[in-house]
């Protein structure tokens, strides 16, 4: 299920993949003015069609949907709220790509700081290695990978928000009850013991 989803981003992104290489590639015969234009515009399609389907994960796991049923089901649950699908998104990811250059910022310190110091001993610039440049491309990778469930989290909160929205499905109700005390009655019938 989840898995012939993934394939079929990956497909996706293949076929995405190939019209930008023809667009770009075309640019001898459209002229490279005209044909930098349709690929801006090809990026301006992808980010406004692709952003609903930030969701089909979610789509597929919760309501047990086949393929193209989440498809139409992003779409519809997405409709009116792309501007806040977008902003969220890419506040998300402006938090996670800087703190991943934050990461990786002691990694290159230390390439700058060897070059530098290969340099004054006039040869040739070398790519540290050791203990502490693995140290720190260990703390990158797996800080990256942390920082990466940001966005997937994002889009979670985002889904069940867009469909709580469409759907109704009564879950702010039921946050709402949460604390109260529930009215339960206690009739003895006479006899009954």
């Amino acid at each position: 299920n989840i898995l012939g989803t993934l394939l079929l981003l990956t497909l996706l992104v293949i076929v995405t993949v190939v019209i930008f290489l023809l667009l770009f590639y075309s640019s001898r015969a459209l002229g490279s003015t005209f044909s930098g234009i349709l690929v801006f515009l090809f990026y301006i399609f992808l980010i406004y069609s692709l952003l609903p389907l930030s969701n089909i994960v979610f789509v597929r796991i919760r309501e047990r949907l086949n393929i193209w049923q989440a498809l139409v089901k992003c779409y519809k649950i997405g409709y009116g709220n792309w501007w806040r699908t977008f902003i969220g998104l890419f506040v998300t990811l402006m938090i996670v790509y800087t703190m991943m250059m934050i990461l990786i910022f002691p990694v290159y310190f230390a390439m700058v700081l060897a070059m530098v110091h290969d340099l004054t001993r006039t040869k040739t610039p070398e790519m540290p290695t050791g203990p502490a440049m693995s140290a720190f491309w260990a703390i990158y990778t797996f800080g990256s990978f942390f920082l990466l469930t940001m966005q997937h989290i994002f889009i979670g909160f985002n889904y069940f928000s867009l469909s709580e929205k469409y759907d109704s499905y009564g879950l702010r109700e039921k946050i709402a009850q949460i604390g109260e005390r529930e009215q339960v009655s206690y009739s003895k019938q006479e006899g009954e013991f």
